[in-house]
């Protein structure tokens, strides 16, 4: 669970972070959650540039990396997109930049296996159609036909990855203008707030 908050005032931005990395193991068919850290990073600086990131969700996801499915921190894979990216991106090039990243790492290969954990529950031979997200939210509808041509469709969730990106972007030789974006990947919804 993680708590994640953003002030931005004219005179500065104060980002806090509050988290605890749990997992989930099953044994013997049971479900016990296990507490992996009672400290996860989840407060982010963009390097050269006075902008902040936090985040709140699941605190591992798949490695983009490993093909066997190995998991890494949340931590560490917005590392990896904070590494490289160009100090001149703005507040809102560096969070629909992460969007775009969390959606290709997180949700993407995530609907993948429900496509196929599902494939697996039905009876050989059904196809399937198209998958898509409800709009505005993290919910995802795959379409499926069976071998005798029926049509149905399975309702599955993902956990969403909340993200607050805010920052100051430069509006003149001595004005900068405070932004603030709050999206949640997957779900679509992204509030977007200015000051002076």
């Amino acid at each position: 669970m993680s708590l994640t908050i953003s002030i931005s005032t004219p005179y500065g931005i104060v980002l806090a972070a509050d988290s605890r990395q749990t997992t989930t193991i099953f044994a013997q068919g049971i479900q016990i959650p296990r507490i992996g850290s009672d400290s996860a990073t989840k407060i982010f600086n963009v390097p050269g540039r006075p902008i902040g990131i936090t985040a709140a969700g699941p605190a591992f996801l798949p490695d983009p990396s490993n093909p066997h499915g190995a998991q890494r921190s949340i931590g560490s894979i917005i590392g990896d997109y904070l590494s490289g990216l160009e100090t001149t991106k703005t507040v809102e090039e560096v969070h629909n930049g992460l969007v775009d990243y969390l959606e290709g790492v997180y949700t993407k290969p995530q609907v993948k296996m429900m496509e196929a954990q599902l494939l697996s529950s039905l009876p050989q031979g059904t196809k399937l159609g198209k998958t898509e997200q409800q709009e505005g939210s993290n919910e995802m509808i795959i379409r499926f036909t069976t071998p005798d041509d029926k049509n149905g469709e399975a309702h599955a969730q993902l956990m969403p990855i909340s993200i607050i990106v805010t920052g100051y972007d430069k509006e003149a030789e001595d004005k900068f203008l405070g932004k603030t974006f709050v999206s949640h990947v997957p779900g679509g919804n992204t509030v977007k707030r200015a000051a002076a």
